[in-house]
């Protein structure tokens, strides 16, 4: 009972730490909130909690959720003409806050500095985005 007690404090604290880092209150006031998917925290985190370090643990599983946020982010937007100010700028900062999203998972994976990680990760999501 302990270790799924610590099983579900770890995929806590690392939905915690993504909603940190997506936290931006500009965004907030124009693009829909990202829900994480807590079952593909847990999947990845059962899956690599014995190969990896913790702290490698959870620079990949944030980095792969800010990655995914990123590419759902993108998949909302439209390509249908809006007629409003309002609808354009919501458009607009939807496909920045993806952006931006990515970009963090960039900065995450530079920060911990474990080059064969980052080279692993960066191979792998140039693949999917392909």
């Amino acid at each position: 009972m302990g270790s799924l007690c610590l099983f579900e404090e770890n995929i806590e604290a690392i939905k915690e730490q993504f909603n940190q880092a997506i936290k931006h209150h500009y965004l907030q006031s124009y693009v829909s909130k990202v829900e994480v998917d807590n079952d593909k925290i847990r999947f990845l985190y059962a899956m690599l909690h014995n190969r990896i370090a913790k702290h490698d643990l959870d620079v990949f599983i944030l980095s792969t959720l800010l990655v995914q946020a990123g590419l759902d982010l993108h998949d909302k937007v439209t390509l249908q003409d809006v007629h409003t100010d309002h609808l354009r700028k919501r458009r607009q900062l939807t496909v920045l806050a993806g952006d931006y999203y990515v970009a963090l998972y960039y900065h995450l994976l530079a920060k911990s500095g474990n080059v064969p990680l980052i080279q692993k990760l960066v191979i792998r999501f140039n693949k999917l985005m392909k």
